[in-house]
């Protein structure tokens, strides 16, 4: 069975940019949402049946972890773009849901 290649290098290191200046936040930013990308592109491969025929259940769960991640990098991303300092807790909640969706899909999507 084919195994999807998720790029974990993009979820590496995000604490790390989630420093006091405002370019360290937007570039948070900017991982988190090339980190959520590739979680989410593979996750429609899965659902689109690329992998084979997915599997319902599956599918229900990529949709949860994805609506999660989604709206939690969109608060990050609301955040930026109005110049507002980031929330560390909502960037590792935004981080913690994307590495969740990345996860979840690498490892059912079979």
């Amino acid at each position: 069975m084919r195994k999807l290649a998720i790029s974990w290098a993009a979820l590496g290191g995000l604490l790390a940019l989630a420093a006091c200046s405002m370019t360290d936040q937007t570039n948070a930013v900017f991982a988190a949402e090339g980190a959520y990308a590739a979680a989410a592109h593979a996750a429609s491969q899965y659902e689109g049946g690329q992998f084979g025929t997915p599997n319902a259940a599956v599918v229900a769960k990529i949709k949860t972890y994805d609506t999660t991640a989604y709206a939690d990098l969109t608060t990050l991303r609301t955040a930026a773009e109005n110049g507002q300092a980031l929330d560390s807790a909502k960037l590792v909640a935004a981080q913690t849901a994307i590495a969740t969706l990345s996860t979840y899909v690498q490892e059912n999507a079979k």
